[in-house]
């Protein structure tokens, strides 16, 4: 039996994107993110909140084994962290 895609794979196909999300935004709202990585282990995207109409940018670079750092730059806020992950 063979898998079929599904909607949003083929959005994703079309708009040539490595993710899109439909996820939470502000105040319980709905945002839609999407983004590529342009490189091996570097990823950049933009978050647009329906809600708000706020616009975020967003980078992840992987810089050692399990190590990211990612940041988050918007309009009213700028967040940037380091993340470990261990998968197992």
């Amino acid at each position: 039996m063979s898998e079929r895609p599904g909607a949003m794979d083929m959005l994703r196909d079309v708009a040539g994107v490595d993710t899109l999300r439909i996820e939470e935004g502000s105040n319980g709202g709905t945002a839609i993110s999407t983004g590529k990585y342009i490189a091996d282990g570097v990823f950049v995207g933009a978050r647009q909140d329906l809600g708000t109409g706020g616009t975020t940018a967003l980078v992840e670079i992987e810089t050692f084994n399990n190590i990211v750092i990612d940041a988050e730059i918007g309009a009213d806020e700028t967040k940037a962290g380091v993340n470990w992950k261990l998968d197992y």
